[in-house]
């Protein structure tokens, strides 16, 4: 997508101290690290023998993610879509991923919703999975909801998602 994310995803895997593998997207590879940095990861834990399972192909990366013998930490704890659909997809499913969330920052349309007695622009479209924000709803702190799944707006902040570093870009009118 046009806005690779900012941080690097960092592995431990439990029997190999000392060797962190890093998967930084902008550069497009990964290397081996001594440790995870202090701030801006995402850092996930994991047994050996179960990514065994996975590169033999006895579960899928999906099924390994739902075994939940994993521990993900994340630092800011902001939750980012593109990292997300990048550790819970399989390789296969990564093109798809990586097109529906073009699709979703290409989309340009803006409606108006009201909140609080004030009105505000705000983009259509829910960048977290597209959801249609005209069939959202404001609550009683005055922030714009999804209706999909519930992601809070705060339209006096912008837009700003208060549980990602996502925004509808609010506007007031």
């Amino acid at each position: 997508p046009k806005q690779m994310p900012d941080r690097n995803i960092f592995y431990s895997i439990l029997g190999l101290p000392n060797e962190v593998l890093c998967i930084d997207f902008d550069k497009h590879q990964v290397t081996v690290e001594k440790k995870v940095p202090e701030t801006n990861y995402y850092h996930q834990i994991c047994p050996a023998w179960e990514i065994k399972r996975v590169l033999t192909r006895e579960i899928t990366w999906e099924d390994f993610a739902l075994t939940f013998r994993m521990r993900i930490r994340r630092d800011p704890d902001k939750y980012d879509t593109l990292i997300n659909g990048f550790l819970f997809s399989e390789a296969r499913n990564l093109p798809r991923l990586v097109t529906t969330l073009e699709t979703i920052q290409d989309r340009k349309e803006r409606i108006i919703v009201s909140a609080n007695g004030r009105k505000f622009e705000i983009d259509r479209y829910c960048p977290h999975q597209g959801a249609d924000l005209q069939y959202g709803y404001a609550n009683d702190s005055g922030n714009w909801i999804c209706p999909r799944h519930r992601w809070e707006y705060e339209l006096d902040c912008g837009g700003q998602c208060t549980t990602s570093r996502d925004s509808i870009n609010a506007r007031p009118i």
